[in-house]
């Protein structure tokens, strides 16, 4: 996936016949040349979305690709996790309310104190069966709640998708480089913003006493406004939590 809206994608590998493809859709970069190489490089120009916290909560989400899984569909467990991704989402899965009370399931504690949590070191898998193990357990590292976040978004009509990289904290001059090892690769969720484009969203609960980014802050804000002015009737907190059955 690119970060943002691209404005120019170019390889600067030296092979002449590169074509680069991109998705407006999806948001997925590709290339359909089979004889590039690993550790060709890529350079991505874009505009990165900074919405106001105001923007979020009345947004719209653009459309997305359905998630069809076939005959994975039939699975009793898949039915009960497509349930409980529909009733979040609502009558309305095209609003960022809809997407922010998802966001709640993953980030809010029920009444009884439990909720999901934080595990660096757990084993993950991106395969549905993953997903599935970690809706039950409740514990993961950031890839599952990222591919989570996203599979249930898809199955209650929300369009998302996966991001994998590096957070930077600070700017890196062009040019320069800079040391990326697996331990520092991390992921999040995006959803397809109407006029904004794909937008960072991180359903991992905060940890306590930790103090977010600014732009961490205002996703906050805009989560809680956009799911307290939402028209929707919502259910109750305790129905949001996870299915224990799944």
């Amino acid at each position: 996936p690119t970060v943002g809206e691209p404005t120019e994608v170019r390889s600067e590998g030296d092979g002449p016949g590169t074509v680069l493809l991109w998705s407006p859709i999806s948001g997925n970069l590709a290339t359909s040349d089979l004889s590039t190489s690993d550790g060709t490089p890529w350079l991505v120009s874009g505009v990165v979305p900074a919405p106001t916290a105001d923007q979020l909560a009345m947004a719209r989400l653009s459309p997305g690709l359905p998630l069809n899984l076939g005959e994975r569909d039939q699975n009793e467990d898949v039915k009960k996790l497509r349930d409980q991704a529909e009733k979040i989402a609502g009558a309305d899965p095209g609003s960022f309310a809809a997407a922010a009370r998802l966001l709640n399931l993953f980030k809010t504690k029920a009444k009884d104190g439990s909720g999901f949590a934080v595990d660096p070191e757990a084993a993950s898998s991106p395969a549905l069966g993953g997903v599935m193990s970690f809706m039950k357990g409740r514990v993961g590292n950031r890839f599952q709640f990222a591919t989570s976040y996203a599979v249930m978004a898809q199955l209650g009509g929300i369009p998302a998708r996966v991001a994998v990289g590096t957070k930077i904290e600070k700017a890196i001059p062009r040019g320069s480089t800079v040391v990326v090892k697996g331990g520092d690769l991390t992921a999040w969720p995006e959803v397809n913003i109407s006029g904004l484009g794909w937008t960072a969203l991180d359903p991992v609960p905060d940890e306590e006493g930790s103090a977010g980014s600014a732009a961490e802050e205002q996703l906050d804000e805009a989560v809680d406004e956009a799911v307290t002015s939402d028209p929707e009737d919502q259910p109750p907190p305790d129905d949001q939590s996870p299915d224990p059955d799944i």
